[in-house]
């Protein structure tokens, strides 16, 4: 059965939500700390509710589908995806370590659970050709490789994607400039018979995100700072427009594209671009309209951030509420809240929080 995201949407909705939402966010480099976060609605605050030290500073971090354990990857840890049970809403508990499989020796930089069972973990490595398929077991932890799957020579992917039916993963091949599709197994998880889809030239796969009608995937690319939107009706996903994340006459090389991702009704969609070159300037949060089955119909918003030279600059949309969009800043170190007016087509920032550990800060995941 299909997980419907925009079923949860609706149920939340309607549902009275708390003032006090708990969030999670580490650091990209260096310090081994994990920060649960608190983002107050009325009061409009933001907050670090408890500071826990973690295996590794945790590039990247994602919740399982029951929201009971939350996977990490790192870009200064080794080849270690890390598996922890959330024991309350600020408090983790490190349960498993698994390394990445096959031979190669790198890093990790992002994992995906398969929501169906044997609810697989998929992980990859960086800058690497290879990937893992993960079991885990009953409480959801990590337990071991069951499958080693490789990209290509020249490959690094940085982001993946699953499809609403559960029939494919999709790759953002960064470093090999290509869109990668395998075949998910029913009832086992296991990958098979993929292919390699060449991107627009230079253009660099970073992120990606499928809208749950199954028809359009949109891939975040890095070098063009642009969001690529690619319709998956035939064989193959087909591009099908791509829309810049900067100003109309900046210069490309001054920035780098960072995050794609949904908003909770997946009426809109969210990306970012990193300020880059000479420094002199900001990066920029862009929002674009969707209709029903996810075409792209306008731009909505764009606004510049507040810090140049940002190394890091994801953008993590709340999952019950269009309005709220959390950025973590590496660079300078912070955590923002920005609220997104749907009626107005405006964007402002609403609460900050400074975290200056020298590695914060990376991806934030929105626990309630």
């Amino acid at each position: 059965m299909l997980f419907s995201y925009v079923s949860l949407y609706l149920f939340l909705a309607s549902t009275t939500s708390a003032a006090l939402h708990h969030l999670f966010v580490g650091p990209l480099f260096t310090t081994p700390f994990l920060y649960s976060i608190g983002f107050d609605d009325e009061c409009l605050t933001l907050e670090i509710l408890k500071n826990q030290t973690v295996h590794a500073a945790h590039s990247f971090i994602t919740f399982d589908h029951t929201k009971r354990n939350i996977y990490g990857t790192s870009l200064s840890g080794g080849r270690d995806f890390a598996s922890y049970s959330i024991v309350d809403s600020s408090t983790v508990q490190l349960d498993s370590l698994v390394k990445l499989g096959g031979n190669c020796t790198d890093n990790t930089v992002f994992a995906i659970q398969n929501p169906e069972p044997p609810y697989v973990v998929y992980g990859q490595g960086w800058p690497s050709t290879c990937g893992s398929v993960m079991s885990v077991d009953a409480n959801g932890a990590l337990s071991s490789v069951i499958q080693n799957f490789t990209y290509a020579i020249g490959s690094g992917a940085h982001g993946a994607a699953i499809s609403p039916d559960n029939r494919f993963l999709y790759s953002a091949d960064l470093t090999g400039n290509a869109v990668w599709r395998h075949s998910i197994e029913p009832g086992t998880g296991m990958l098979q018979d993929e292919f390699r889809l060449e991107a627009p030239e230079d253009s660099g796969p970073r992120h990606m995100s499928v809208h749950s009608s199954g028809k359009y995937l949109y891939v975040l690319m890095e070098t063009t700072s642009e969001m690529a939107v690619y319709s998956l009706n035939g064989k193959k996903p087909k591009l099908r427009g791509s829309y810049p994340i900067y100003p109309p006459g900046g210069n490309v090389t001054q920035f780098r594209g960072n995050t794609v991702a949904l908003s909770a009704s997946e009426k809109y969609v969210w990306a970012s671009t990193r300020s880059g070159g000479d420094g002199t300037g900001p990066g920029y949060i862009s929002g674009w309209e969707l209709d029903k089955y996810g075409a792209v119909k306008k731009q909505v918003v764009m606004v510049p951030t507040t810090t140049v030279l940002s190394r890091g600059n994801g953008v993590s949309p709340a999952f019950f509420s269009d309005k709220w969009v959390a950025y973590a800043d590496y660079g300078t170190g912070y955590v923002q809240m920005w609220r997104f007016d749907a009626k107005n087509e405006t964007m402002e920032e609403v609460a900050r929080l400074d975290i200056k550990d020298g590695g914060c800060c990376s991806n934030i995941i929105w626990y309630d």
